[in-house]
C-alpha cells in the first residue's frame, strides 16, 4: 500500500487546502474540522455517505464500499468516487458536499438533543426552541448564561416575551415550578432586571 505522501489521490486531496489526512485501520481518512468525510483505499476514494448524500450516491450509482477486513465494516456506509477525481473541482464540490450534510446532521442532532431543557420545570419545546435561537441548547449552558441574561437575549430576538419567561427560566434552574416563588422572591428577581434595563 503506498503511503499518504505517494498516494496520488491523497496528493490531490492536500492541493484542496482545506482537509487534511490521517491514517486510519490501513486507510487514508479525509477530515475537515475533525469530521471524517471521505476516505481513501489504495486508488479509490470514498465518501463518507449520510444524509441526503446518500440518495446522491445511488442516483448517481456510486459503488458502495466494500470492506476486505472485518473492521474496516464501519466504512461500509461510503461510496466510490474515483471516477470523478481526474477533475480536482469535481472532487472539492463532493467533498465539502459530504462536509455540508454531515454538518447539517450534527447540527439536526443538537437541536434534537436541545429538547433535554424540557426535561426541566416549566420549560416546552417553545422555550426550548427561543433558547436554541440563542445558542443555548443545554441545561449547562442554560446553568452558565443565567436566567436574567438568556431572558434579555431571548426577548431581543423575539417579539410579545413577558417577564412570566424570566421566572420560568429562574424556576427551570433551580428545579422548581415558577409559581412556587414568593412575591418577595418575584420582586428580587425582577429588581435584577430593572437593574439591567
Amino acid at each position: 500500500m503506498a503511503s499518504m505522501a505517494e498516494n496520488p489521490l491523497a496528493a490531490l486531496v492536500l492541493e484542496l487546502g482545506d482537509f487534511t489526512l490521517r491514517n486510519m485501520f490501513g486507510l487514508t481518512g479525509v477530515f475537515d474540522d475533525g469530521d471524517c468525510i471521505s476516505i481513501i483505499d489504495e486508488n479509490q476514494i470514498y465518501l463518507n455517505a449520510q444524509g441526503n448524500i446518500v440518495d446522491m450516491c445511488n442516483k448517481m450509482k456510486f459503488e458502495q464500499y466494500e470492506p476486505d477486513k472485518d473492521y474496516r465494516k464501519r466504512f461500509s456506509h461510503y461510496f466510490c468516487i474515483t471516477t470523478l477525481t481526474d477533475d480536482p473541482v469535481i472532487l472539492a464540490r463532493y467533498l465539502y458536499l459530504t462536509k455540508k450534510a454531515i454538518v447539517k446532521i450534527k447540527e439536526e442532532q443538537i437541536f434534537a438533543d436541545s429538547h433535554i431543557l424540557t426535561k426541566l420545570p416549566n420549560l416546552t419545546h417553545k422555550h426550548s426552541k427561543m433558547l436554541a435561537d440563542i445558542d443555548v441548547y443545554t441545561t449547562e449552558q442554560l446553568e452558565t448564561i443565567g436566567a436574567l441574561e438568556s431572558y434579555l437575549r431571548i426577548k431581543n430576538m423575539h417579539k410579545g416575551i413577558n417577564k412570566e419567561l424570566l421566572l420560568k427560566l429562574h424556576g427551570a434552574i433551580e428545579r422548581k415550578h415558577w409559581k412556587v416563588f414568593t412575591p418577595r422572591e418575584q420582586k428580587e428577581i425582577f429588581s435584577q432586571l430593572q437593574l439591567l434595563q
